[in-house]
């Protein structure tokens, strides 16, 4: 009934379309969702795919299929769909739960209106705050070197002054100088970024990361592939998202920078709700602690957004987010 072959399906409601490379399994639409059928009896998904919530969603082409079972490597079905869903998917910007805050000299708040994708216009603008405090990955400010400059994506240029430490060698906190004159951004590190301002109140967001279902990656004729699953497959990353993430969909196909391309798989309804006296800047708690525990949290909205991360199998990605 299947045949030897590739198969192919698109979902008219939402035009999420899914790949099959493999025997293992077929995915056929029910209603607005897939569904997993096995090909054989006790697989609960298909075991030589990556993980199937990463999978799916992700609009995978390939040529047609041939009388033969083939065995490829998912990285193939990624670069298509790379080439598919860049030129399209709008940029967004998220940051760990636990920053560092970079204090800038003579900076006051302000607005920067700029492109939600570099290389194409039509997808619009979004808007993004500058304030004197700005906040940045715990990663990334263990790159920054003290009398060099660093890149801010979209801002510029700044020279880092001094990097306080912990007595365990944590960073604490940054002081900068914006040198926006300078646009030599060749060598320099780049950093991306949210601003510590009441105006600018970060939204809840979580990155889901999936890794193999089968552990080994090619399986000898006489084992069975039970004995390599079991293994924790997913991945729930906490984050805080820029103002701008409010606006994404249920579906849309979205690439978070310099951490990839992701489905959002529930997005914020009804729109996010502004405490009623203005909510105070981070505080120690923050730098130590999860925001929701925090009195003083930076987020302060009711919803959150949860995303799908499209290929983390192949990206070797760690329980913190960032790459192995």
């Amino acid at each position: 009934m299947y045949g030897n072959y590739a198969n192919y399906y698109e979902n008219p409601t939402s035009r999420i379309r899914s790949f099959s490379p493999t025997l293992q399994y077929i995915e056929i639409p029910n209603a607005n969702r897939w569904r997993i059928l096995p090909l054989h009896g006790d697989a609960p998904t298909p075991p030589a795919s990556p993980h199937a919530d990463g999978a799916r969603g992700a609009p995978a082409r390939h040529g047609g299929g041939g009388a033969a079972a083939v065995f490829m490597e998912w990285d193939k079905i990624w670069a298509i769909n790379k080439k598919v869903i860049d030129p399209i998917a709008p940029r967004y910007t998220t940051i760990e739960t636990t920053p560092v805050p970079v204090n800038l000299k003579g900076v006051n708040e302000s607005t920067l209106t700029v492109p939600l994708h570099p290389k194409n216009e039509n997808i619009g603008t979004k808007e993004v705050w500058v304030a004197p405090r700005l906040l940045i990955d715990q990663s990334d400010a263990k790159l920054l070197k003290e009398g060099e400059n660093t890149t801010f994506i979209y801002y510029g240029n700044v020279m880092i002054d001094k990097i306080h430490k912990s007595a365990d060698g944590t960073i604490t906190s940054i002081d900068g100088t914006p040198n926006l004159d300078n646009k030599d951004f060749k060598k320099t590190v780049k950093v991306t970024w949210l601003a510590d301002t009441a105006k600018s109140p970060a939204v809840e967001t979580y990155c889901v990361y999936f890794d193999h279902i089968i552990s080994k990656p090619l399986l000898g004729k006489d084992e069975d592939f039970k004995q390599y699953i079991g293994h924790q497959t997913r991945w729930e990353i906490p984050m805080l998202g820029e103002p701008a993430l409010a606006s994404v969909k249920q579906g849309d196909i979205i690439q978070i920078q310099r951490r990839g391309f992701f489905r959002v798989d529930a997005a914020p309804s009804p729109p996010p709700r502004r405490a009623a006296a203005p909510p105070r800047s981070c505080c120690s708690t923050c730098l130590t602690d999860t925001p929701r525990s925090c009195p003083d949290r930076l987020v302060e909205s009711t919803v959150f957004i949860r995303l799908l991360y499209l290929n983390s199998a192949l990206l070797g990605i760690t329980v913190d987010g960032t790459k192995a």
